[in-house]
């Protein structure tokens, strides 16, 4: 995929256009003319478009906000990038001594750590890009960190 998406003709509609929230989140597609996109300007969306998409009207643009975004400075259409987050191990004692360090997290970050077999997690905010974690249960934990306009990291961690 290209970095930025054409826009399409500036006459050209009905046309697609990719309504966004300030910090370049892609919030809907929405399919209409150019008048009808400036009304929903109006109301408080960022629109970039009309962009090219595909010749049937029924179909869809191709879009995924996990790993695209709108950069709200060029108002293109861009990868995100991939999360720069690392982890020293993936297997600890489960002695509550024993740690795990995360580091280069985005700044700020959001760590959901999720254990196998729970319906529930723990959300640990890390404002500095680091994250040591210990614990004295024996499991299997999912690490999910996310940080905006990063794409989410996976992590598992084994405690024995």
């Amino acid at each position: 995929m290209s970095d930025a998406l054409a826009l399409t003709p500036a006459g050209s509609t009905p046309g697609l256009f990719i309504l966004f929230a300030p910090d370049g989140r892609i919030e809907a597609l929405y399919r209409g003319t150019a008048a009808e996109a400036a009304l929903q300007a109006a109301r408080g969306w960022r629109i970039l478009g009309p962009v090219a998409g595909p010749a049937d009207p029924a179909a869809d643009l191709a879009l995924d906000p996990a790993v695209q975004y709108v950069d709200p400075e060029t108002a293109t259409l861009r990868e995100r990038p991939a999360c720069p987050a690392e982890i020293d191990r993936t297997k600890i004692a489960a002695d509550g001594a024993e740690v795990v360090t995360l580091s280069g997290l985005p700044v700020p970050a959001t760590v959901i750590v999720a254990r196998d077999g729970l319906n529930r997690a723990r959300v640990i905010a890390v404002p500095d890009g680091e994250l040591v974690w210990d614990t004295d249960l024996p499991g299997t934990y999912t690490f999910t960190v996310q940080g905006w306009p990063w794409r989410d990291g996976l992590f598992t961690v084994t405690a024995r």
